[in-house]
């Protein structure tokens, strides 16, 4: 896996046409964003076949919940529901 910070930067203000993830209203949507980790978009690659359920929770939550952002946990349950 990459490391998504080389994108979207350390400090979550995303870089060029990749988009920052720091006060982004659209990491409210759980589903979005565990469907992004799962299956890329655009030039962004999915990790769906690099990391279980309980990892792409782990990431889904630390990046709603970084950088300003206040938007919640995300189980392994609702990842294993979109794969």
């Amino acid at each position: 896996m990459t490391n998504c910070a080389a994108c979207h930067q350390p400090n979550g203000e995303g870089l060029g046409t990749f988009p920052a993830l720091a006060g982004n209203a659209n990491l409210a949507d759980a589903n979005l964003v565990i469907d992004r980790i799962l299956n890329g978009a655009g030039t962004m690659p999915g990790f769906g076949g690099q990391l279980d359920d309980q990892k792409v929770a782990a990431v889904a939550t630390y990046i709603r919940n970084s950088w300003g952002n206040d938007f919640g946990p995300v189980t392994p349950a609702e990842v294993a529901a979109k794969r």
